[in-house]
């Protein structure tokens, strides 16, 4: 039994797809180089309506028509997406991915952070130290009280002025 919420839906797929077929089919000479972004739309469209099969076919004829390498690894990304299993059992894949490159606090205090030994990998000696020497620093900083003294003091100094002003006119300091 379909919900109205759900009929609602499919109909606003439906609709921009619809709107999306139109946009290619009449006006494929404007289009020009962004067919693959419409193509793309269209393959998002068919997935809203749960039809699997034709956005993967979809985001295959764009990979294969592409001379752009950043549209085939956005269509192989979205074809991956799509193709994620759902049925609620545990992807030991993804969780090695996640348990990799994610570090839970333990003190309950500190923020989540992300690893970035992926990003270190393609840099220059002198960039990876560039890179080292800036997180240390920039840890150093947000750990101190006087930063956020400062901070603060920079961002409120703005509206001193006027209150010094009153003041200043009313009597009350000189």
């Amino acid at each position: 039994s379909n919900s109205p919420k759900k009929l609602q839906e499919a109909y606003r797929w439906q609709q921009s797809l619809d709107v999306l077929f139109l946009v290619r089919d009449t006006y494929q000479d404007r289009v020009g180089n962004n067919w693959e972004e419409v193509e793309i739309y269209i393959a998002l469209g068919l997935q809203g309506l749960k039809k699997t099969e034709e956005a993967s076919a979809v985001l295959m004829s764009v990979q294969r028509r592409t001379n752009d390498p950043e549209r085939r690894a956005q269509c192989s990304f979205i074809t991956d997406v799509m193709n994620v299993d759902t049925t609620g059992e545990r992807n030991e894949e993804f969780h090695k991915i996640w348990e990799q490159s994610v570090q839970m606090p333990t003190d309950g205090i500190s923020s989540v952070r992300i690893s970035k030994a992926v990003n270190f990998q393609n840099l220059s000696p002198a960039e990876r130290e560039f890179k080292q020497w800036a997180s240390s620093y920039w840890e150093e900083r947000l750990k101190s009280p006087a930063y956020y003294s400062f901070l603060m003091l920079w961002v409120t100094w703005p509206f001193a002025i006027p209150v010094l002003a009153i003041l200043r006119r009313s009597g009350l300091i000189e």
